[in-house]
């Protein structure tokens, strides 16, 4: 049957300052139920762009770029230090909603903020069973 599958208990909110953009962008991870995966969705667009392989485009520089397999919609820039922090955490169910940017390299330093979005600490969401 597996582990239960996790999610934040509560939503979380963090802006900063694109890595490669240098724009100001807001990202706000909120609970998901089982089964739903991890996924973005953009300002002004509700298609979801899940975080999976297939959905990584080919050609891009710098930074893991995520778009809808089929190739339409938006693009999610810089998502792999957010999506590593949520692995290593076992965060596997997560609505990720981006405003005013397309990246999500919000947090100077990478990893180890990111996992501190996503932890106990300073009034941040812990993380719930919510199924199998």
């Amino acid at each position: 049957m597996g582990r239960p599958q996790q999610t934040l208990a509560a939503a979380v909110s963090r802006s900063g300052v694109g890595l490669h953009s240098g724009a100001c962008s807001t990202a706000t991870l909120l609970p998901a139920r089982a089964g739903a995966g991890r996924y973005f969705v953009l300002e002004g667009d509700e298609a979801r762009v899940a975080a999976e392989v297939g959905n990584v485009e080919p050609q891009s520089h710098l930074c893991t770029t995520l778009r809808r397999g089929d190739g339409g919609g938006p693009r999610v820039r810089t998502v792999e230090h957010l999506l590593s922090a949520m692995e290593a955490l076992g965060v596997d169910n997560c609505r990720i909603e981006v405003e005013k940017m397309r990246g999500v390299g919000l947090i100077k330093g990478g990893s180890l903020e990111n996992a501190m979005v996503c932890s106990f600490k300073n009034s941040t969401a812990p993380i719930v069973n919510t199924g199998y």
